[in-house]
């Protein structure tokens, strides 16, 4: 008799998922809905909110060149990596409210979350970070990066109001542009429409420099 426990929350990625994301366009994510337990492809532009673990993006940009490129070697590889996030994801999941008027905002200009969040912690600082990578779908060899903190006390709310967004555009690694906007001095929604208009403003001078 088979005594073994049942793994659980397994994340299962499947290949012909893998395919159907590298195939579907930019702004489309997989994802892990929570609320039914599966891992899903949305449509492009679809913004995750905080019932969606994003798993990986249209680029794939977590695969590295190093990594075979073959769709069964990218599951087994995301499907790694997604167990590593599901354990993260209720810290995650409580800092997610204030991303979505972000990814919202960017998502207007078509620049699309394209990668799953990252979440460093400071307990010196008493500090939480939450970062998303956006690709903007103009200019493929540029990646968006904003990174929102929180004090840790503050995760209990939905949109805490100690949070400041920091804003990174880089051409490959190489940093081109940074600046900082205070959510809690403009509110979520007025603070993301700024941040993205700046970002947009910020994409187009680079591209006519």
């Amino acid at each position: 008799m088979n005594t073994n426990m049942p793994e659980e929350n397994t994340i299962e990625v499947a290949t012909d998922q893998v395919r159907a994301l590298r195939t579907a366009g930019p702004g489309s994510l997989l994802v892990w809905h929570e609320p039914t337990d599966r891992v899903l492809l949305t449509e492009p532009g679809t913004i995750p909110d905080e019932n969606m673990m994003i798993i990986a993006g249209h680029s794939l940009r977590d695969l590295t060149e190093a990594m075979p490129h073959g769709d069964v070697e990218r599951a087994i590889h995301l499907n790694g990596l997604a167990r590593v996030w599901r354990v993260e994801w209720p810290t995650i999941k409580l800092m997610t409210p204030t991303m979505v008027p972000i990814r919202r905002a960017l998502a207007a200009r078509g620049i699309y979350v394209d990668n799953a969040p990252a979440v460093r912690y400071s307990k010196l600082l008493r500090r939480r970070w939450l970062t998303d990578e956006y690709a903007p779908n103009e200019f493929p060899r540029v990646t968006v990066r904003v990174m929102i903190t929180h004090d840790h006390e503050e995760l209990a709310r939905a949109c805490p109001n100690d949070a400041l967004a920091d804003i990174q555009i880089l051409v490959g690694k190489q940093l081109m542009e940074r600046f900082a906007i205070e959510v809690d001095t403009l509110g979520p929604d007025v603070a993301a429409e700024v941040m993205a208009v700046a970002t947009q403003t910020v994409l187009k001078h680079m591209a006519s420099a």
